[in-house]
């Protein structure tokens, strides 16, 4: 898949300056069947956007895939929304599409769904799981949204599901193996997800392209 002309004006985002605290390490260079997540997700976004950009916690943290443009939470460490903040700030981009670096279940054609519900009363496209529930890291958000995201910034509450709920808003639903993300390494046993492959050291470097690793994954 070659990357969407229509979305020239959509910058992609993945926040990778979690502490992943209950997954117990890094989650975004866990391993799964010799792919680490996040390359799984950023192969996902680069298949339709031109530009896609990491979200890290501070400078001078280490990116998780070296060579890829990155940008800095603002304020710093403060999670996805602060990542958003940034990016909006970092780009022209009237669009910034979010994706958490846990979702390894995304697929281009999940972006592109994303992408084409956007409409332009709109603040945020962002997608359901079967369920209903909301995944505001799997979500569109335009540029109108930044004065929202400078009081979300200012406030204390860091609820992205609160943001949303606070925007104009459009919902496009997914299965649930395609917005599940992990939490904790036991998640990976998911029955609704690819099986883990055998544990592997994760350290940070890029050993394959993002057209291998979707001819890998495709396979």
């Amino acid at each position: 898949m070659k990357p969407n002309p229509g979305a020239s004006d959509v910058t992609g985002l993945i926040p990778v300056g979690g502490k992943s605290s209950r997954f117990g390490s890094n989650k975004a260079l866990h391993r799964m069947n010799g792919v680490t997540l996040v390359e799984r997700v950023h192969a996902a976004l680069s298949a339709v956007l031109q530009d896609v950009r990491l979200g890290l916690a501070m400078p001078g943290d280490v990116p998780p895939l070296p060579g890829v443009p990155c940008v800095y939470d603002d304020p710093a460490g403060s999670g996805a929304s602060a990542s958003l903040r940034a990016a909006f700030r970092a780009t022209d981009a009237s669009w910034i599409l979010i994706a958490a670096c846990d979702m390894p279940g995304l697929t281009p054609v999940a972006v592109t769904q994303l992408l084409e519900a956007r409409r332009e009363d709109l603040d945020v496209v962002v997608a359901l799981g079967e369920d209903g529930a909301m995944h505001p890291l799997f979500a569109c958000y335009r540029r109108t949204c930044l004065g929202a995201l400078d009081q979300h910034a200012a406030g204390e509450s860091r609820s992205m599901r609160r943001l949303v709920d606070s925007l104009r808003k459009a919902e496009v639903r997914f299965e649930n193996r395609v917005v599940w993300n992990v939490n904790r390494l036991e998640d990976l046993a998911d029955p609704g997800t690819d099986p883990p492959g055998p544990p592997e050291s994760s350290t940070p470097g890029r050993d394959s392209s993002d057209q291998e690793i979707r001819d890998r994954l495709s396979a």
